[in-house]
């Protein structure tokens, strides 16, 4: 029986990544405006992080808890009152979002962490526009 050769692999060209590109610039050719670019983390705490995934995932949102606790740490971090005092707003929060979504008759509240979140700047006292999503109400 004959044997066929193999024909070679075709040498296949690595195309340049985005990294490479920029990286061989020696500068960004396209800098961001200053409002686009991230701001350093907030002091993270994991009692605050534990309570926000607990009611992110009962209130229907567990899919975005992790962002959800960064704007909670922010809030915090604005609020700059005793991490108990904050967790005990976090509570108040959902337990008025929960009050007022039995409260819509037939309706219900659809952004139910939207609301969670204009609730707890309105108990820490701080702006619409703190702590990343601007209220929503």
């Amino acid at each position: 029986m004959p044997v066929t050769p193999v024909p070679p692999r075709p040498v296949l060209q690595e195309r340049p990544t985005l990294a490479t590109t920029n990286s061989n610039k020696g500068d960004d050719s396209n800098p961001r405006p200053a409002s686009q670019n991230p701001e350093p983390p907030p002091p993270y705490s994991p009692y605050i992080a534990g309570v926000v995934l607990d009611h992110s995932r009962e209130l229907g949102d567990g899919l975005h808890a992790p962002a959800n606790i960064t704007q909670a740490l922010r809030l915090a971090q604005a609020a700059a009152v005793p991490e108990p005092v904050f967790v005990e707003a976090l509570h108040t929060a959902r337990a008025r979002t929960r009050a007022y979504q039995g409260k819509q008759g037939t309706g219900q509240i659809t952004r139910k962490m939207a609301y969670y979140f204009a609730v707890l700047r309105d108990l820490v006292g701080l702006d619409a526009s703190v702590g990343g999503v601007p209220s929503t109400r």
